[in-house]
């Protein structure tokens, strides 16, 4: 879905910025790209810029696939929503909300609001 988003803003994105973006290293993010250009979904290409990054881009294939799952993923959202009712999705709304905050604060540590590393002190 990121390469979705970006190719709706009309840009390509480096295997590096897709990396940081899902949270994963880089050898993984190579290895997933190998695989989606395989599958003709993606196409890979050195930048102009600094060649030795990799530029991502999403193939026709690889939209028309990204779509349906897209597609599918709000159908599917839909239904759920549906069927927690009234009450039960402000629950969830709220739940959200508080898990978005947690991550944000998380991901943007702003100066006194620095995360502790597991199991100690800063």
């Amino acid at each position: 879905m990121v390469l979705v988003e970006r190719s709706r803003e009309r840009r390509r994105v480096t295997q590096q910025e897709l990396g940081r973006t899902l949270g994963i290293d880089k050898s993984n993010v190579a290895r997933l790209c190998a695989r989606m250009e395989l599958a003709g979904h993606v196409k890979q290409e050195r930048s102009p810029i600094d060649r030795r990054a990799r530029l991502i881009s999403l193939t026709k294939a690889g939209v028309k696939v990204a779509e349906s799952v897209e597609q599918s993923s709000h159908q599917r959202f839909r239904q759920i929503i549906e069927a927690l009712g009234a009450e039960g999705r402000q629950g969830v709304l709220s739940a959200l909300d508080q898990l978005n905050c947690a991550v944000s604060s998380i991901l943007e540590p702003k100066a006194g609001n620095v995360r502790p590393p597991p199991g100690g002190e800063p």
